[in-house]
C-alpha cells in the first residue's frame, strides 16, 4: 500500500524512469489522479495536463451510468447500451444529460486553467494506468 497519493506517484515514477528526457506528457484525472500525476511529472521532468471525464447518470438515479463523456475538441462519448435500452432512455434524454455533463466539464476546466495549462497531446505516446480509491474498489 501507499502512504498517500503523492507516495503512489513517486513510486510509480520510479517504474517509469525510462521515459525521462523523452517527449512525454503526464495526464491526470481530477481530483484524485492529479496528485499522483504531479509527482510523476516532477520526477520525469515532464509537462503535465489534465483530462476531464464525467459520468452521464440516469435521470432520477444519477449513480447509474448510462454513459460517459471525455472532454476534447470533439468530446468522446461512451454509451451504456444495456442501461439505455433496459430503461427506455430516449436519444433526447441522453443528449440533454450529456450536454449538462459537458457544461460541468467546462466549469471545472475553468477552475483548473490557472493551475495547469493545456498541453498538446498530438503525436505523443501514451501509457495509461488507473488508481482507485478504497471506496471505488467495493
Amino acid at each position: 500500500m501507499f502512504n498517500d497519493r503523492q507516495d503512489a506517484g513517486r513510486r510509480l515514477a520510479s517504474a517509469l524512469l525510462r521515459y525521462r528526457n523523452q517527449d512525454v506528457v503526464i495526464v491526470g484525472l481530477p481530483r484524485g489522479g492529479v496528485p499522483v500525476a504531479l509527482e510523476i511529472a516532477k520526477v520525469l521532468d515532464a509537462p503535465m495536463t489534465m483530462i476531464f471525464v464525467r459520468k452521464i447518470g440516469v435521470p432520477g438515479a444519477p449513480e447509474v451510468a448510462m454513459g460517459a463523456v471525455v472532454d476534447g475538441a470533439r468530446p468522446y462519448v461512451l454509451m451504456n447500451g444495456d442501461i439505455i435500452h433496459r430503461l427506455g432512455i430516449s436519444d433526447d434524454v441522453f443528449q440533454s444529460a450529456m450536454e449538462e455533463e459537458l457544461k460541468e466539464i467546462a466549469r471545472r476546466k475553468a477552475l483548473f486553467k490557472a493551475v495547469v495549462a493545456g498541453v498538446d497531446l498530438e503525436g505523443k505516446s501514451s501509457c495509461w494506468w488507473m488508481t482507485a480509491s478504497p471506496q471505488a474498489r467495493r
